[in-house]
């Protein structure tokens, strides 16, 4: 099975007045296709700065990428902005929903960004508001659900584009025990669609759930326990 990422040696360095901080130091890592990999570590371990490089959200101090086939060390802005729209969907954990959208208008924006019809993209968000048992929800803005309603809906936005992977970023950080579940078993239902999910968290409870485990902490890989 091809891999959907490919991270080698990945350093993420930053200047803190005279001082050079290192925030991530020579990660590495693979993922297979259609399989899921969750990223532990606390606050400051790197997880984030991982994520983003993954993502193409930032650029590697040295180090490489590729997703899908795809090196995005030589991708210009522009195509890389393309890339990741159609390759990657991303989920937040403050969900970074549009207040003066409703449900359906968040996930429809998305297909638009790419050129697609309203009436297509209306469709796919109808679609994907039924996938997550929102349908009730279709015209209601962000400050008419709860924090679980917004997060399945910024979920079913990054699955607006058919993404080959779902980068999730503490999607339960902000959310009780039942909606969090709630959240990880939606993940649970994606990934069986043959989409692969990538989560990073500080939640260790969740290192049974996912086909891969990669422990950070300050910076670095650290052994595993799966």
């Amino acid at each position: 099975m091809a891999n959907i990422i490919e991270a080698n040696k990945l350093t993420k360095k930053y200047q803190d007045g005279d001082s050079i901080v290192v925030a991530l130091d020579e990660v590495s890592l693979t993922l297979s296709e259609k399989e899921s990999m969750v990223i532990i570590g606390t606050s400051g371990s790197g997880k984030t700065t991982l994520l983003q490089l993954l993502g193409g959200l930032d650029f590697p101090t040295s180090g490489s990428v590729v997703i899908h086939g795809q090196s995005l060390n030589t991708m210009d802005d522009d195509k890389l902005s393309t890339f990741r729209n159609k390759t990657i969907g991303f989920v937040f954990q403050f969900f970074h929903l549009l207040e003066y959208l409703t449900a359906k208008e968040n996930i429809a924006l998305p297909l638009i960004l790419d050129g697609q019809s309203q009436e297509v993209a209306n469709k796919r968000a109808e679609y994907l508001l039924k996938q997550i048992n929102l349908e009730h929800r279709t015209n209601h803005k962000p400050t008419m659900m709860s924090g679980g309603e917004m997060q399945r809906v910024a979920i079913a936005r990054a699955l607006a584009n058919n993404p080959k992977i779902i980068m999730a970023d503490e999607p339960t950080g902000n959310l009780d025990k039942v909606n969090a579940n709630n959240v990880l078993e939606l993940f649970d239902q994606i990934a069986k669609t043959g989409v692969s999910i990538l989560i990073i968290t500080h939640d260790e409870s969740m290192a049974d759930r996912y086909d891969h485990v990669l422990y950070l902490d300050k910076g670095s890989v650290q052994p595993t326990r799966k």
